[in-house]
């Protein structure tokens, strides 16, 4: 049974068969029995990579440091030790050690992915005709600020209706993050005015009173004279919208009485036009109910074709 031995030495990069003080910084040194055959030379590069990989996967502290392989020695019995002391001790050639060092950088590349905690990778929810991800951002917000001017909505109580224009006024740009900060500004600003914990607008909140309405008309550089013509439209509409309101009311008297007028006026005074109708068109009738016949049934008994109804100059009338 041989014993290989070897040590590890931090911040060294080049390989020294020399003996080392005891002075120098030795991180650590480990011990790891493999069993190697009389026969086998104990410095090829085939036991000194298992043995290099065993002693890696039992140290997990080797993978943090630079490690540095400085001698290797194969040391026999008490009976052998003095006759092969000096075939023994021999160093390892520069390709057996890059060996070495690639087996130590594997292990340590390795150790660090089964330590890397998994992630959760999320599906995403829509892909593109050729399999990427859709994705949409936001990156600015374009503000249009839109003049006051004069409405024809009549659902106020009194005064102009307002509504907005067509062409803005003035338009910017800003960035989406700009916005948001603004909108906190500004909530904040009106919670320091507020009891409650969050300005929620209703119903009431947002009912301008006719002298609002009025006061932004003027503002927007309307004369008393526009605004005193749109105040009187709207209440031409209010008036009307009311009076249809009323007559909702009484939907089926009122059915009623044009059913009753329909039918006196047709037995009195539009008598003889609907006497004088039907005598124009009963001819016409007649003969539309006579062609009718003979188009499904012809003197034969069968039904004619298309093409002799057309030959025969047949008509429908309706």
């Amino acid at each position: 049974m041989f014993t290989v031995i070897y040590a590890n030495q931090a911040h060294h990069n080049e390989p020294d068969t020399e003996q080392l003080p005891s002075s120098s910084p030795q991180t650590s040194t480990e011990f790891q029995e493999v069993p190697i055959t009389k026969d086998e030379s104990p410095h090829k590069s085939e036991n000194s990579m298992s043995t290099a990989s065993l002693t890696a996967m039992s140290n997990p502290s080797m993978a943090e440091e630079d490690v540095s392989w400085a001698t290797l020695q194969v040391v026999g019995d008490d009976s052998s030790e003095n006759d092969d002391g000096d075939s023994d001790d021999e160093d390892l050639d520069v390709q057996e050690l890059l060996d070495m060092y690639d087996t130590i950088d594997t292990i340590q590349v390795g150790r660090e992915l089964a330590e890397t905690p998994s992630k959760i990778i999320k599906r995403p929810s829509s892909y593109n005709l050729k399999g990427e991800e859709k994705e949409v951002r936001f990156s600015t917000v374009q503000v249009r600020e839109y003049p006051i001017v004069p409405g024809d909505n009549p659902s106020g109580d009194s005064g102009p209706p307002i509504t907005i224009g067509w062409k803005p006024t003035r338009e910017m740009e800003v960035s989406v993050d700009h916005n948001e900060q603004y909108g906190l500004y500004a909530d904040e600003k009106a919670l320091q005015n507020s009891d409650h914990s969050r300005i929620k607008r209703n119903v009431e909140g947002l009912h301008l009173s006719h002298l609002k309405r009025m006061c932004k008309l003027h503002h927007s550089g309307y004369s008393s004279k526009e605004i005193g013509a749109a105040t009187k439209a709207a209440d031409d509409e209010r008036r009307k919208r009311e009076e249809t309101l009323k007559s909702l009311k009484n939907e089926k008297l009122n059915e009623y009485k044009e059913t009753i007028k329909r039918a006196f006026r047709n037995a009195t005074v539009a008598r003889k036009a609907k006497k004088a109708e039907k005598e124009f068109l009963k001819p016409y009738i007649e003969r539309s109910s006579k062609n009718r016949h003979s188009s499904i049934v012809n003197e034969s008994g069968e039904l004619p074709n298309a093409k002799t109804y057309e030959d025969d100059g047949g008509f429908w009338y309706y």
